[in-house]
């Protein structure tokens, strides 16, 4: 969607200008959807509108046709789930998890299903074993596939990260005073059957802290050493999702490049990872 930036949209800290960003993607029954954030900003975090709009396809992407939109909807996933598309994100109002969905004709409906969970991004949307899970800011968020998505007691809750990965903890694991600040993470599927999750820190270039989802999605225990080093990004938002085409876990980021390019975000970087 090709939208026209203002001639003073660099001075963003003091002007408001429409941008679109947190896209995703998925497919159902041989159509793609894609969703995308059309949003009012200034200075980054200062949103005062916001709409999340679906698109679809039933070309391979050749043409797109509008689907649908929901209002107030940021940082949202699309997925497919018993014949439906849906999203899940958060609320800008208040920044709860939210879940909407979209039928043939239009008809949307909207929910805010989880109190304070931190803000998301459009990171994969985990269904196993018949539950459905989402990772947020500070925690996760999973709901048997056969109850009302839409109401909050569907919905369980797990324990807020920084409990475990605490700035103590941090600090003394990468050797330097730092801030836990968990941001966009990423649930995963590992192939010895149990769920990860990646969570990006703001204190950090390259580190993603990892840790086990168990008891149902209500608790995590570090994984391994709790922390990677050597990921692939500058301080932004990424996705991991794992490819069965070549058995191997990949991630689009934006790549460390250091010096002033510490913090970029206008390269982007493929990355896989077999583990």
């Amino acid at each position: 969607e090709h939208i026209e930036y203002p001639r003073n949209v660099l001075d963003y800290k003091t002007n408001y200008y429409r941008t679109t960003y947190s896209p995703s993607i998925t497919e159902m029954n041989g159509d793609i959807y894609v969703s995308y954030e059309i949003s009012e900003v200034c200075n980054i975090s200062d949103e005062r509108s916001t709409v999340t709009k679906v698109k679809k396809s039933s070309d391979g992407g050749l043409t797109w046709t509008e689907f649908g939109e929901i209002a107030g909807m940021r940082w949202a996933t699309v997925f497919a789930l018993n014949g439906r598309i849906y999203l899940l994100g958060n609320n800008l109002g208040n920044n709860n998890a939210m879940i909407a969905s979209i039928d043939p004709d239009g008809k949307t409906r909207s929910a805010d299903i989880a109190v304070g969970v931190g803000g998301g991004a459009p990171t994969a949307v985990i269904v196993k074993d018949g539950r459905i899970y989402k990772a947020f800011g500070r925690k996760t968020i999973s709901a048997d596939i056969t109850t009302d998505l839409f109401e909050n007691s569907s919905w369980l809750c797990s324990q807020d990260i920084t409990e475990l990965f605490t700035t103590k903890w941090l600090s003394e694991a990468i050797g330097r005073n730092v801030t836990v600040v968990p941001i966009e993470p990423n649930i995963v599927a590992g192939k010895d059957g149990e769920l990860y999750v990646f969570f990006r820190i703001d204190a950090a270039t390259q580190i993603q802290l990892v840790a086990k989802l168990t008891d149902n999605g209500t608790r995590y225990e570090i994984a391994g050493e709790g922390i990677i080093r050597d990921f692939p990004t500058s301080k932004s938002k990424i996705t991991i999702r794992y490819d069965e085409a070549t058995d191997q876990y990949i991630t689009i980021s934006n790549p460390y490049m250091g010096g002033p390019m510490q913090n970029q975000r206008i390269v982007l970087c493929i990355a896989g990872s077999d583990d």
